[in-house]
């Protein structure tokens, strides 16, 4: 599949939000894997209010495009969500637009994850 996960320590920095997306961003450590975010993507803020998480990150990640602005965004806001308990991300960059839109407003429910239209009923 597209999506797997990665166990990472965090420990002394699980109130530490953006310390901990910062080192999502550089990537997994396991080699086989990808990391879907362009090298200098970095946090600029983060502010949660009740179930909407505000994220501006640097304006590299409005290189993505297609498919992999997709990935990016599905993976970002599951973390994201997990990450702060909100139910919703508002991503913005600091100054590009994402896709010709100002900032994305995004749920784990607007992914689909899995197709399995095309598997056998049994």
């Amino acid at each position: 599949g597209a999506f797997t996960y990665e166990d990472r320590e965090g420990a002394g920095y699980t109130d530490n939000i953006p310390y901990l997306l910062n080192l999502y961003f550089r990537g997994p450590a396991d080699a086989t894997l990808r990391n879907p975010f362009p090298t200098a993507t970095s946090v600029t803020e983060l502010k949660v209010y009740g179930k909407y998480a505000f994220l501006t990150v640097s304006d590299s990640f409005a290189q993505l495009t297609g498919m992999e602005l997709t990935i990016a965004c599905a993976c970002l806001t599951l973390t994201v969500t997990e990450l702060t308990g909100a139910e919703t991300l508002c991503l913005r960059t600091n100054s590009q637009l994402l896709d010709n839109h100002e900032r994305l407003l995004l749920q784990a429910r607007d992914f689909l994850f899995m197709d399995d239209t095309t598997a056998p009923r049994e």
